[in-house]
């Protein structure tokens, strides 16, 4: 009780934090459900243990897409920091071994795996 409460409390301190955010938030299709929200809030909270465990272990590594076509390796980044696979040391995160969306494409480890990889990874 004592975790859920303190997991209830620390996601709406940092929920809060969106409203200083400078640009405006897009339409939400009336079918989703915006994860800030009340609504959104209360789901992730209610969801089984297993499942809100893994947002957290993703959501600690999320990335932006560092262009239209890279939705796939900012998704694949996300995942292989989140389950600790550790790559070579990216200059721009030294002295920190986290995979980004350009030293996954150029990482040894996951070249020699290339063939289980989406395509639009190994040509980038």
């Amino acid at each position: 009780m004592k975790k859920q409460l303190l997991s209830i409390t620390l996601f709406s301190f940092i929920c809060s934090f969106g409203c200083f955010a400078s640009s405006n938030n897009l339409p939400v299709p009336h079918n989703l459900i915006r994860l800030v929200s009340a609504n959104g809030i209360l789901q992730l909270i209610r969801s089984p243990q297993k499942f809100s465990q893994d947002y957290w272990s993703l959501s600690r590594y999320y990335v932006t897409e560092t262009g239209l076509a890279y939705c796939g390796p900012a998704s694949v980044v996300m995942v292989l920091n989140a389950m600790g696979f550790k790559p070579t040391t990216a200059p721009e995160h030294f002295p920190y071994k986290i995979y980004n969306q350009h030293n996954i494409v150029y990482n040894n480890k996951v070249l020699e795996k290339k063939s289980h990889l989406p395509l639009l990874i190994i040509t980038a």
